[in-house]
């Protein structure tokens, strides 16, 4: 009587759960750490790890649509390089392309980038467009 019971409510279970999706939205795949790995044929790529390499730069998408850019902390790109984190915004604007808004030492800076690989691990993206807003 007791394997019987058991074998009913397992094959509920398995019912129940065939009707619940469980895809992740792009803004959730985002979210996290993202710190820089590569450049290949104009695309970067990111690894997610728990947190930002103090000698690398990355990027931090967090669920309130705010972002950390770690970047150069100034002019100078010849290492060795100073690195510091700049606030920013963020939004999907498709379901492959985002628009990002941050600081850097010299204004701020707005670009829209093309997501071409995306997976629990690592994010690979292109510059579509790049717009700076210098200091005066």
């Amino acid at each position: 009587m007791n394997l019987l019971k058991i074998i009913i409510l397992f094959s509920v279970i398995v019912i129940l759960s065939s009707f619940i999706s469980y895809s992740d939205t792009l803004e959730d795949k985002l979210l996290g750490t993202w710190v820089y790995s590569n450049q290949h044929n104009q695309s970067i790529q990111f690894k997610k790890e728990r947190s930002f390499d103090s000698k690398k730069p990355g990027i931090e998408f967090k669920k309130n649509g705010t972002l950390v850019k770690r970047q150069n902390s100034g002019w100078c790109g010849t290492p060795p390089i100073s690195y510091q984190n700049y606030k920013g915004t963020w939004k999907t604007t498709s379901d492959s392309t985002l628009n990002i808004r941050y600081e850097y030492w010299g204004g701020k800076i707005e670009e829209d980038w093309l997501i071409t690989d995306l997976s629990k691990n690592i994010i690979a993206v292109k510059s579509l467009n790049h717009r700076i807003e210098k200091n005066k």
